[in-house]
């Protein structure tokens, strides 16, 4: 009997995604695990997991944009707000 081979590969699944959270990230600053990745410190505000105002260290930064005053995690999208600079 000979067997029918399809395209499939289930390792070439597409990944599905879903929106991301969205919270504001106050008096932030930049930090860094030994060079592996960089994430960011800050007291979050909008954030459905913590307290407004609580300090945090993000996941790892996948994207950050400092004139546009954002970075995105793998789950969120952080506004970057600095109250401490002048602007």
């Amino acid at each position: 009997m000979r067997m029918k081979y399809s395209n499939y590969n289930p390792f070439e699944e597409k990944l599905v995604s879903k929106p991301k959270r969205r919270a504001y990230l106050r008096d932030w600053t930049i930090t860094s695990n030994g060079g592996k990745w960089v994430s960011l410190v800050g007291s979050v505000y909008g954030h459905d997991k913590f307290q407004d105002g609580r300090e945090i260290i993000t996941s790892p930064i996948l994207k950050l944009d400092i004139p546009g005053c954002s970075a995105e995690t793998m789950n969120t999208i952080y506004v970057l707000r600095d109250d401490r600079r002048p602007g």
